[in-house]
């Protein structure tokens, strides 16, 4: 392929730069393309006898509390675990609002 003086190099720096950018993006955005906030972490509790029945009241209870992102359960499990951002919640935060809500916290 024929290209004139300095097309390929150009072509090289705009894939390498949008290559960088993409990397870069992926650390703000879920694969559903959500944004998130890069400094989020994640607490896991465990919850006494947590049935399906349970878990509105128990999600309606933890995201009352601010900085709380997402929640996801595991019956299984018996556990909660909540993405949160730590300058605006802490974990003591999630274990008081579960036993407000009249959970056993494990």
């Amino acid at each position: 392929m024929n290209e004139p003086n300095g097309e390929r190099g150009k072509r090289r720096c705009v894939t390498a730069y949008a290559n960088e950018l993409i990397a870069k993006a992926k650390n703000f955005c879920h694969s559903d393309g959500r944004l998130e906030n890069t400094k989020t972490k994640t607490a896991i509790i465990s919850i006494a006898n947590l049935k399906a029945e349970d878990l509105s009241v128990l999600r309606q209870a933890l995201q009352a509390l601010p900085g709380v992102g997402k929640i996801d359960f595991s019956v299984e499990r018996s556990v909660a675990v909540i993405d949160f951002d730590p300058s605006q919640s802490h974990i003591d935060d999630f274990l008081r609002a579960a036993l407000k809500a009249g959970f056993q916290v494990l």
